[in-house]
């Protein structure tokens, strides 16, 4: 609790970030004499950001290479495009990373940290890498100070659930 109750002043900068983000009543409002709708000025120079900073990490759908180590050799072609095929499918379809990056980017500009969760998931018997944004007011660190994840000596999400997943997850626990 003492963790919680120590993050209160940064916690009022956040939400006065998000307040101006969501177009509540704030200084800065675009008036468009063309649609006639008010956009947060912060709003759109953090879109324009994000927008930027995903098109630089994610250039296009094949952010990644893959060659043949021996491009003579017809089966190690057919070999790095059936990676190629398998990392484009990981990427777009299992992990949803342009989704993951836009959401961390967004995170960063407005309060400053962006944390990943990474881990397995298993799909009928398959086992798939997945990563997923944590939402900056449910993670604390302590002590704050410090940049490096490795050294933080607590660090935690807070998560909520219904009583009845609780339990299910529960049961699965060995004694």
């Amino acid at each position: 609790q003492q963790i919680k109750d120590r993050r209160q002043s940064v916690e009022q900068e956040w939400l006065l970030a998000n307040a101006a983000w969501k177009n509540k009543r704030v200084r800065g409002h675009y008036h468009s004499t063309t649609f006639n709708y008010r956009i947060s000025a912060l709003r759109r120079a953090v879109e324009r950001m994000v927008i930027r900073a995903v098109k630089m990490l994610l250039p296009g759908d094949q952010f990644f290479e893959v060659h043949a180590g021996n491009e003579w050799d017809r089966a190690n072609v057919e070999q790095a495009d059936a990676v190629r095929a398998y990392m484009l499918y990981l990427t777009s379809e299992r992990m949803l990373m342009r989704r993951l990056l836009t959401s961390l980017c967004r995170s960063l500009l407005l309060y400053g940290q962006a944390t990943t969760k990474t881990g397995v998931r298993i799909d009928d018997g398959e086992v798939w890498p997945y990563a997923r944004p944590v939402d900056t007011f449910s993670y604390y660190v302590w002590p704050e100070t410090v940049m490096d994840p490795l050294e933080y000596q607590i660090q935690f999400e807070e998560h909520m659930m219904p009583w009845a997943q609780y339990e299910r997850e529960r049961a699965l626990l060995p004694e």
